[in-house]
């Protein structure tokens, strides 16, 4: 006989004549010899199905699908990982147990946000500015310290956020300077001297002569002694 029975989750066989016994006819098929002169009784043999439960952007994480008979109980797998982002869940939801059908779970995911730090050196508090894994970054600053050049960072700022904090750290350059020295009515030379911004100075040996005066010091005007 034709089946127009149905079973959630299992697929039709054939026929048995005991509850527990094989098919021994197929759907449709016509039931001949199968006995004489009594009701005949035919069971629905079923077998059960199975469903696939695949899973979409995984990120940086090889996941099976899952492969299981209808009804068994599942046990999903780790969270994946994903260089930036934080998984959240899958959607949809991975069932408790494998339903009469295939079901595609995707990852739902949110960005990482990190700090990039610039530390300046120059008196000025550090700057610190967080921005989401891979967002563009472009900074401008118009950096400044007495007696100093600004000479660049001690690493390249990235274009981009990586997955990560960084430091950042501005690179000085001292000026140099020189320092000139007049006689202020004395006579003979002194050569000038260079030096740099903050540094320490080992003034020359005067070779300055001035008739009737004795050299007391140095001056940064004709008339103060400062050193």
């Amino acid at each position: 006989p034709k089946n127009l029975f149905s079973k959630k989750g299992h697929s039709f066989e054939g026929w048995a004549t005991s509850s527990n016994g094989p098919a021994i006819r197929s759907d449709g098929s016509k039931a001949q010899n199968l006995s004489t002169g009594a009701p005949i009784t035919l069971y629905a043999v079923w077998s059960i199905d199975s469903h696939t439960i695949s899973f979409l952007d995984i990120g940086d994480s090889p996941i099976a699908a899952i492969v299981q008979d209808y009804d068994s109980k599942i046990t999903g797998p780790k969270d994946p990982i994903k260089v930036g982002y934080t998984f959240v869940r899958w959607s949809p939801a991975i069932p408790e147990r494998m339903p009469d059908h295939d079901v595609e779970c995707t990852a739902i995911w949110s960005i990482n946000s990190y700090d990039l730090t610039l530390v300046f050196g120059n008196g000025d508090d550090d700057r610190i500015l967080t921005y989401g894994y891979n967002e563009s970054i472009s900074l401008t600053f118009n950096l400044s310290r007495t007696g100093y050049t600004f000479t660049g960072w001690d690493q390249e700022i990235p274009s981009r956020m990586p997955a990560y904090g960084l430091t950042i750290r501005a690179l000085w350059s001292p000026n140099e300077y020189s320092i000139s020295f007049l006689s202020n009515g004395g006579s003979g030379t002194i050569d000038r001297i260079g030096t740099c911004y903050d540094s320490d100075v080992t003034l020359p040996t005067n070779g300055f002569e001035r008739t009737g005066y004795g050299l007391t010091g140095w001056g940064i005007t004709s008339s103060e002694i400062t050193y």
